[in-house]
């Protein structure tokens, strides 16, 4: 999905790209999270986009790009679901039931319809905890309308935390896949 090129407002085209980097442009110093012994910049998360990336085929992403990771998405009755997770935050464990909880690099979902906030979040020296508890349609269709129309604001069914040093996921009684940066990366429990 080249979310990072996204986020840092990289063109995606390969020309364009070239262009920029041999042109003028801005250095921005970035954060990275670490997991393991594997750097990210984007994103590490367990729930719905896990799922949705596992389910993808290379051939849908082929022929029907990022759709193909939506259609996988609302294949899957998982989206429904909420799952027991401890979340630890720079060592304060909570309990909590989520459908998705996603570590970010940058914010997310402040201006329409960018997706990502402004590239400087992606060097704050911060990590933002994202945790979706939407269960039924009507849970997710009032966290979409709450993001649309009041982006960067609370929405319902969407917990959202600041971590300055570690975050840690582990699920109770299931081990539920890992991606990072788009990747499968493992199974919980999590340390970034």
């Amino acid at each position: 999905g080249n979310d990072l090129a996204r986020a840092l407002l990289i063109p995606l085209k390969l020309d364009e790209a070239v262009e920029l980097l041999a042109g003028d442009h801005a250095v921005l110093e970035v954060d990275a999270l670490l997991v393991g012994e594997r750097h990210f910049f984007s994103n590490v998360s367990v729930g719905i986009t896990s799922e949705m990336i596992d389910g993808t085929k290379s051939a849908d992403k082929k022929l029907f790009g990022r759709l193909a990771y939506i259609f996988a998405m609302v294949k899957r009755s998982s989206i429904f679901r909420l799952h027991r997770y401890t979340l630890t935050l720079d060592g304060q464990p909570r309990s909590l039931r989520a459908a998705e909880v996603l570590i970010s690099n940058n914010t997310l979902l402040e201006r329409p319809p960018f997706l990502f906030g402004p590239p400087e979040t992606l060097g704050d020296g911060q990590l933002e905890v994202y945790v979706v508890t939407a269960r039924t349609l009507g849970d997710y269709m009032r966290l979409l309308w709450d993001l649309l129309r009041r982006p960067g604001k609370p929405a319902a069914k969407l917990s959202h935390w600041a971590v300055k040093h570690s975050a840690r996921i582990e699920a109770v009684r299931r081990l539920p896949l890992v991606q990072a940066d788009g990747d499968m990366i493992g199974h919980t429990p999590v340390d970034i």
